[in-house]
């Protein structure tokens, strides 16, 4: 369960923000389209890989050392206040990855820039709300409210194109369109859900939906072990996949808008919104649980007369208790559904040193919304650019998350450019060794909440090199 929470859930994929206050990153249209590269270029396969991750529940918030080892926050030996002390009212989790399939970008006769991109996006993310630790928990209140509990997931492509163009050099405004082809998705909500407790039992309503988009699942059902007069349950564990069958299941489109100024020489403003459209689902496969269920204390607790009890033991029993609100009975599909697309607000501040060029200072931020998670992070940031061929830069903030710190370099040798970049807040960090004869092989993984996103890339750039006269190099000139 705790791996489940920590790693198995993918949000929106975006190149990390420090890789915008690189000099002449390339892809710093996806930040802000009226960003315009210094050259024309081109990238296949491997120009923008983008995996992205966030937890805001961690491993030592779910385990916790006591005289007899490790157990989880569920046992006895842990008091309420110390477990639940370290958990948000929503706890958010999302994944996800972006891979830039193909990317073209050059400047056209009357000095706009115009951008084609192929990409391909897996998106996730998960919202576990404070009630349903406190429940599992039982720290002594007669009603709990689930709500709030959702999950969705989807996998898509996309063709976009880009516009941007400059005016006076002060001024620079640019827009990206994208067209969305849906291959999958899952949406899980928990509308409802009410649980009564008192010195004997539990009691527990809920009303959960369950929407899904994927043409090579084929679903099956059975009868249920708790009401035999149903037998249009689904059946998890006899889905079968039949790529075969894999086709569209959803279209849509969103809209990337920006500007930039300079007001003063060396001294750039930047503002945009990212990914504001519609997306169109064709829900093939639907579900409900409206359930109600009382469940005896000492079927709710594994623990033994000498009141300890083990991991396993805990887990079984918490999964156990909630097996009869996990059912999900056959319901009519409602075929296409638009939904809004999750969307970004980015705005960034640059500054050049007038008495360096190659050091310059920012301060950038991100406000992302969608249906499961809301985030937003804040930090300031350093870059310096001490050759033309390279570039580097590091920053730190506040996020969702908690603290968050950022660093990018970029390498620019004739024709070829590589970067990667790197956003992100691990905490402590915690090793597994699986094998103890072989003690190199140690797994780390992060034991407080935690925020990782990547991005790296290899690309080509050709043509005549255009830039701002505010640039590092003050001899070259805009066109």
């Amino acid at each position: 369960m705790a791996a489940l929470l920590i790693f198995c859930v993918c949000a929106g994929a975006q190149n990390p923000p420090t890789s915008f206050m690189l000099d002449n990153h390339v892809y710093g249209y996806r930040f802000n389209p009226a960003f315009i590269p210094e050259k024309s270029f081109f990238s296949i396969a491997i120009g923008n890989v983008n995996p992205n991750f966030s937890s805001g529940i961690g491993l030592s918030t779910l385990i916790h050392p006591t005289d007899d080892g490790l157990v989880t926050g569920l046992n006895s030996a842990v008091p309420a206040e110390t477990f639940l002390s370290g958990i948000s009212k929503m706890n958010p989790i999302d994944l996800g990855i972006d891979e830039n399939v193909l990317a073209v970008g050059f400047r056209g006769k009357k000095g706009g820039y115009s951008t084609f991109e192929l990409n391909a996006h897996i998106d996730a993310a998960m919202n576990i709300p404070y009630s349903l630790f406190a429940f599992l928990k039982s720290n002594g209140q007669p009603t709990y409210d689930l709500s709030g509990f959702d999950v969705g997931a989807n996998a898509s492509a996309e063709l976009t194109y880009g516009f941007a163009k400059s005016f006076r050099d002060k001024f620079a405004f640019g827009f990206r369109v994208h067209g969305i082809v849906g291959l999958a998705s899952l949406a899980f909500d928990l509308r409802k859900a009410q649980i009564t407790m008192d010195s004997e039992n539990i009691a527990v309503s809920t009303d959960a939906g369950m929407l899904a988009a994927c043409t090579f699942m084929e679903t099956a059902t059975t009868e249920s072990q708790y009401d035999p007069a149903c037998s249009d349950v689904y059946e998890f564990k006899s889905f079968k996949y039949d790529f075969k069958k894999l086709r569209p299941s959803g279209y849509g489109a969103t809209l990337d808008f920006g500007a930039m100024y300079e007001p003063v020489r060396g001294l750039e403003i930047h503002l945009a919104v990212t990914n504001l459209g519609v997306m169109a689902w064709n829900y093939n496969i639907a579900g409900n649980t409206d359930a109600e269920a009382v469940y005896r204390g000492e079927e709710f607790s594994p623990e033994t007369e000498e009141g300890d009890s083990e991991f396993g033991e805990e887990i079984n029993a918490m999964m156990k208790s909630v097996n009869s609100l996990a059912e999900f009975h056959e319901a009519e599909a409602p075929g296409y559904t638009c939904t809004l697309s999750p969307f970004r607000v980015n705005a960034a501040v640059k500054y050049r040193m007038p008495f360096w060029r190659r050091l310059m200072v920012g301060a950038m931020g991100t406000y992302r919304y969608s249906n499961v998670v809301k985030s937003y992070d804040a930090r300031g940031a350093l870059t310096v650019t001490p050759l033309d061929w390279i570039s580097l830069t590091a920053n730190a903030g506040y996020s969702t998350y908690g603290f968050i710190y950022g660093g990018a370099l970029s390498l620019n040798a004739g024709p070829v450019a590589l970067y990667a970049s790197m956003d992100g807040y691990a905490g402590k960090m915690a090793k597994w060794i699986p094998d103890p004869e072989q003690p190199k092989a140690v797994i780390k993984y992060p034991v407080d909440k935690f925020s990782m996103n990547f991005s790296f890339g290899l690309l080509f750039q050709f043509g005549k090199r255009v830039a701002s006269k505010y640039n590092r190099n003050t001899e070259i000139e805009a066109e």
